[in-house]
């Protein structure tokens, strides 16, 4: 945010790529401007754990904020929610063979709830939780996933993904 009549140099327009920010100066502009960011990672499930089909997924998050409420969400490739509980076990039956499932952790302040919730979203955007008030929850929601992919299995074998 700058002042046309006296704007820094170079402009943002005029850096290439792979230039510091820090290069812009002199002019009026908004002090802000190389602190006020927003953050964000790209995160792929490039090596999902594999589950059997008739077998459950199992998942438990550590380093939560015990006094806000824990809620799992088990998301489609598609990054639908598909169910949502406080137990973090989905059983795979519901689930197709081939396709890859994440499983986020969500964690929010019981006084300051976000809406939507996962359960008011099945068959919705994982990414739609807390859009309509943000409420109080985990930062890295959308980010800290743990993925899954269903294969054909010879053995029924469980397991726990923490």
């Amino acid at each position: 945010n700058y002042d046309p009549g006296n704007p820094p140099t170079p402009l943002p327009s005029g850096l290439s790529i792979g230039d510091p920010l820090s290069t812009i100066s002199g002019g009026c502009f908004n002090a802000d401007f190389l602190t006020d960011y927003v953050c964000f990672n790209i995160i792929t499930c490039c090596t999902p754990d594999p589950a059997c089909i008739g077998t459950d997924i199992s998942v438990s998050k550590t380093g939560f904020n015990a006094a806000y409420e824990l809620v799992y969400v088990l998301v489609d490739e598609n990054g639908n929610i598909v169910a949502q509980n406080d137990t973090g076990v989905f059983p795979t039956t519901t689930m197709n063979e081939g396709e890859t499932y994440d499983v986020h952790a969500l964690n929010y302040d019981p006084a300051n709830i976000p809406a939507p919730l996962p359960a008011d979203l099945i068959g919705q955007p994982v990414s739609d939780v807390g859009t309509t008030t943000p409420g109080c929850f985990n930062s890295n929601f959308l980010t800290d996933i743990i993925c899954f992919t269903m294969e054909c299995c010879s053995n029924n074998v469980g397991f726990i993904k923490e």
